[in-house]
């Protein structure tokens, strides 16, 4: 079973599995199915860590794009120093998704050119609709 099917699996025997404050993985549900899946998610610990901050970060993103009506895109750049760059985006009508920009290509602002161009292509074809 891979880390994602791990997840959906556990969602569906009715846990949750979350980030917690400590950067550890925080499991809600009843103890007995708790119990029998911790062995699966301490194996896969890493990599479920990795799919639940990409849901964490695509959460934060569409949050800030709802936040506002006005807004047409929203941008989490989590550290522009890392190699590779990782940036969360959401783009209104259109997508939502994560880039990986190795460090030395990865220019901030020739990227928010970029989306805010196509947010604004976006929101014309919209109108003409």
């Amino acid at each position: 079973m891979n880390p994602l099917e791990i997840i959906e699996q556990a969602s569906i025997d009715g846990l949750t599995l979350s980030i917690s404050a400590d950067e550890r993985i925080s499991i809600i549900g009843d103890r007995n199915i708790i119990n029998e899946w911790a062995p699966l998610i301490r194996e896969h610990k890493d990599q479920i860590m990795v799919l639940l901050q990409l849901e964490m970060r695509q959460k934060q993103v569409l949050e800030m794009l709802d936040s506002d009506p006005m807004k047409r895109y929203a941008v989490i750049c989590e550290d522009p120093s890392s190699d590779p760059v990782l940036l969360t985006v959401a783009i209104k009508g259109a997508a939502s998704f994560e880039l990986e920009i190795p460090h030395t290509h990865y220019d901030g602002v020739a990227l928010l050119e970029v989306i805010e161009q196509f947010s604004a292509d976006m929101q014309l074809e919209r109108r003409a609709a």
